[in-house]
């Protein structure tokens, strides 16, 4: 236990600190004096100097790193060795305010606890010659004369840390930050163990912002995972209360990253301002530099230092020794904080930037580089990759001001556009998920200028076609349309409104408007794109090809069916005249024309493309690519309709699965198998389960194609279906109503999507006793089917049946007969007699039969039922 007894352990401040106060001291003493001194064994309990003070209370988390100090540096867990512990980690990060929360916390397990600022070698000196003199003199004493005399009285220090049996002390080296040691060759820095004790005895503790120090143990310090422990640093500094409840808070706590100094001093503004969490949010993302600049408000407990300062100083540190790797760290603005790798960055063809040549020249020169990087923690290495911490990410970018580096954005442009793989390659999607978040970066409002100043620069167009192109296939239309558009200009202004590439963007922008469901518009796109390739490239060209298909697809998504028709059979004869039947291209309008046949209900037609289809993709490109997994989950569909539904279950998951691992989980892809999984489950009566996937599918859809879209009312649709089956009717109309009045609006009053949400209504109605209401809806639906989908199919065939149903509840026997029997001869005809289907119609006309009295008619029917 230490001894707290005399006039050598430091005075105790009011708030409970330690603090040595170093006077005006200089040593006096013979040599006989000064070798009883250091024979001495004394201890001086918490010695804490002028090191940065922060309340106890305001110390918040890091209880696994607490821990794992005592582990290592506590003398009851080593006797008698010597143990070295660096913790390490970003400017901000509260490496300082660790070191200080363990010496407080276990200042009784040592006989002395000193505390000296390591940040430059005269600093480091001067404190341990003062602490020499304390330890031996008290605070008594003038002025060292020269630096001979401070190593002196350092020299000392050291043989008495070093004596025999005066190993239980622990010494903190507080902002060791600029080391000149092997691999790190600082003109400013210094070595630091030569002022270590001579005997490996007794416990050091270094901070730093270095990784190079191989001579101790390591500790890295990370930013705060715990968003409560985030909150907590927030609360107590704000003086507010905020939960997890408050989301502005915790928006704001994963804004700043776990970073304490940025939390911190977020919350001692929030002290002074009468704002809220989200007002305070807004500032941080549009006045960075007046919240942490050089001018902002310093925190004591971070001597004297703001965000901007300490990462400058990192940041020069950093150019001092490697140039090259400080104007890579700010080239990072333009990039994700995120995900940074060799391949991304070599991607760009820079021969004619010095820097970034060296830098990309080989994987060993990049790697050395981040090394270098990562020496200073101003980068993290993460699961094989390297990343940036989010507020000094946030720093590199502020850092830009109003003129923005044109330099640097250029070549993260061509980075980003460079590394798409082409679509059919095996790594298209999961290298392009990897890059969604560098796009975005790019989309940032800050560089719209530069946008604007590249209009016309032809590797910037030809670079946002391939963004553009990510950005759709991952469902960020918004994004994609705007990079389409802005493509679209400059290629008219540099090629011509008539040149062949412009025509493609025209063709992209019409595929981006189906799929935003903005038929009107993409149908408008086609017919530009085609006639112009008609024109300059000929009817039978490949490109002109596709925009056909792509036109097909139109017509589909319009129920114009027979139109889709004649536009797949086009393009599917020309692309197997020039590709071939197996070439993917072709396989694709075989994928398409059997959609065509499933919405036809011709189903021996669907199953003959869609295996046709899908042999040729697993054949082409594996049974794992999103195109495959396409066919894979309209095959399920079917197997649904077809009754066969452990096959459907078994294609719906396949599909499912490969899609999550692929696209992510909230791809439009992939949440359209989850809401097929829905649907048969549904079926099943797996009620429940059904339920929670439609809600989960309802969510993405909305967030991502927007509540009108008509991808997310057919979940609506479903998801009133899904109430009806459950009773709770009036939940049902509701979401019917809503999917009924979007239909209308987005794909008109004869669509047969529209249709179906009229049919269901017309079910509804039933059950709810509105059997007027009800006739009106059949009898609108069954028009409109009969019209677009002809006498025989499906559809037409299942509201003839609910047709006979309604009469047969109404009494009007002849007229339920009449349909009855309508749907029982289309039934047999596409399903074949014994089909369950087939078999329902048949027993609903074996009861009305019997009702009306008819029981020749109803045994025979019965009896064919049972022969099947």
């Amino acid at each position: 236990m230490a001894d707290h007894s005399g006039h050598l352990y430091p005075n105790i401040a009011a708030d409970g600190y330690a603090t040595l106060h170093l006077g005006d001291i200089h040593y006096h003493g013979s040599p006989l004096d000064q070798n009883k001194a250091e024979d001495e064994l004394k201890s001086f309990g918490l010695c804490l100097g002028q090191a940065p003070q922060i309340e106890p209370d305001a110390f918040k988390g890091r209880t696994a790193e607490l821990q794992q100090l005592q582990n290592w540096l506590l003398p009851t867990n080593r006797p008698h060795q010597q143990c070295i512990v660096s913790i390490v980690g970003l400017g901000g990060m509260g490496k300082t305010q660790l070191s200080l929360a363990h010496a407080r916390e276990c200042a009784h397990e040592y006989s002395s606890v000193f505390w000296v600022n390591a940040k430059d070698e005269t600093s480091l000196r001067q404190e341990l010659a003062t602490l020499s003199l304390n330890v031996f003199h008290g605070s008594a004493g003038v002025p060292f004369r020269s630096v001979d005399e401070e190593m002196i009285a350092v020299k000392r220090l050291q043989r008495w840390l070093s004596k025999e049996g005066n190993d239980r002390w622990l010494l903190i080296f507080d902002n060791y930050d600029d080391p000149h040691l092997p691999g790190i060759r600082s003109a400013t820095g210094y070595d630091i163990r030569h002022f270590f004790p001579t005997r490996a005895q007794g416990s050091i503790l270094v901070t730093t912002r270095s990784t190079k120090l191989a001579f101790s143990k390591q500790l890295p310090l990370r930013r705060l995972e715990d968003v409560s422990t985030s909150l907590a640093i927030l609360s107590q500094r704000s003086g507010r209360q905020l939960s997890a409840q408050n989301n502005d808070a915790v928006k704001l706590t994963m804004r700043l990253g776990g970073l304490p100094l940025a939390l911190a001093t977020a919350g001692n503004y929030l002290t002074s301002a009468n704002i809220s969490c989200g007002e305070y949010l807004e500032l941080y993302t549009s006045m960075w530099m007046e919240l942490f600049g050089h001018d902002a408000e310093e925190l004591f407990e971070y001597e004297q230092r703001t965000l901007s300062s300490t990462w400058n100083i990192s940041l020069n540190q950093v150019r001092d020794q490697n140039p090259d790797a400080a104007e890579f760290l700010e080239f990072l603005a333009f990039l994700s904080p995120h995900d940074l790798w060799y391949e991304l960055i070599k991607a760009d063809d820079c021969n004619d930037i010095p820097w970034m040549s060296r830098i990309v020249q080989s994987k060993i020169h990049f790697h050395q580089m981040m090394s270098q990087l990562h020496s200073y923690s101003l980068v993290d290495i993460v699961a094989g990759s390297y990343q940036v911490h989010p507020c000094l990410h946030d720093w590199l970018v502020e850092r830009q001001g109003s003129t923005p580096n044109s330099v640097f954005f250029t070549i993260a442009v061509n980075c980003v556009a460079n590394t798409v793989k082409d679509e059919l390659d095996p790594e298209y999607w999961s290298c392009g998920r990897r890059l969604l978040e560098h796009i975005e970066q790019l989309e940032s409002l800050r560089w719209l200028k530069l946008w604007q100043a590249f209009a016309l620069n032809k590797s910037v167009i030809d670079a946002a076609q391939s963004i553009a192109g990510v950005e759709a296939d991952f469902g960020w239309y918004a994004y994609a349309e705007n990079m389409y558009k802005r493509v679209l200009a400059g290629k008219v202004k540099v090629l011509g409104a008539e040149h062949p590439s412009t025509f493609r963007t025209i063709d992209n922008l019409g595929t981006l408007y189906r799929n935003q469901g903005k038929l009107e518009a993409a149908e408008n796109m086609y017919k530009q794109a085609l006639a112009g390739e008609e024109m300059t490239l000929g009817v039978e060209h490949l490109s002109t090809l596709g925009v056909v298909n792509n036109l097909g697809k139109l017509y589909y998504n319009q129920d114009r069916l027979d139109k889709a028709e004649k536009m797949y059979n086009r393009a599917l004869v020309g692309r197997e005249s020039t590709l071939g039947s197996d070439h993917i291209s072709t396989l694709e309008t075989t994928h398409c024309l059997g959609a065509l046949f499933y919405k036809q209900g011709k189903w021996d037609k669907t199953e003959n493309m869609y295996q046709q289809a899908l042999a040729g993709h697993e054949k082409a490109l594996g049974t794992e690519h999103p195109l495959t997994l396409r066919v894979v989950n309209n095959l399920g569909n079917l197997y649904r309709d077809q009754g066969k539904l452990d096959k459907a279950e078994q294609m719906f998951n396949r599909a499912r699965v490969g899609r999550e691992s692929t696209l992510g989980p909230d791809h439009i892809l992939t949440l359209d198998s989850i809401h097929c999984l829905s649907n048969l489950y549904h079926n099943q009566g797996k009620l429940d389960k059904a339920e929670n996937m439609y809600q989960q599918v309802l969510a993405g859809h909305e967030k991502a194609l927007g509540p009108e879209h008509f991808q997310t009312l057919l979940v609506v649709n479903n998801l009133g279906r899904l109430y009806s089956t459950q009773g709770e009717l009036d939940k049902a109309e509701q979401m019917c109503n809503r999917a009924l009045v979007g239909r209308e609006s987005t794909l008109g009053p004869n669509h047969t999507a529209t249709l179906d949400s009229i049919h269901f209504l017309g079910n509804l109605y039933i059950r709810q006793g509105k059997l007027d209401e009800a006739k009106d809806m059949y009898e609108r639906s069954l028009m409109g089917f009969q019209r677009t989908l002809g006498q025989e199919h499906l559809r037409t065939l299942k509201i003839l049946n609910s047709l006979g149903y309604l009469y047969h509840t109404q009494g009007k026997l002849n007229e339920a007969e009449r349909f009855y029997e309508q749907a029982l001869v289309g039934f047999e005809r596409v399903f074949g007699q014994g089909h369950k289907r087939t078999l329902n119609i048949v027993n609903n006309l074996s009861l009305l039969y019997r009702r009306q009295g008819k029981l020749d008619k109803a045994e025979e029917v019965s009896r064919r039922a049972e022969r099947r």
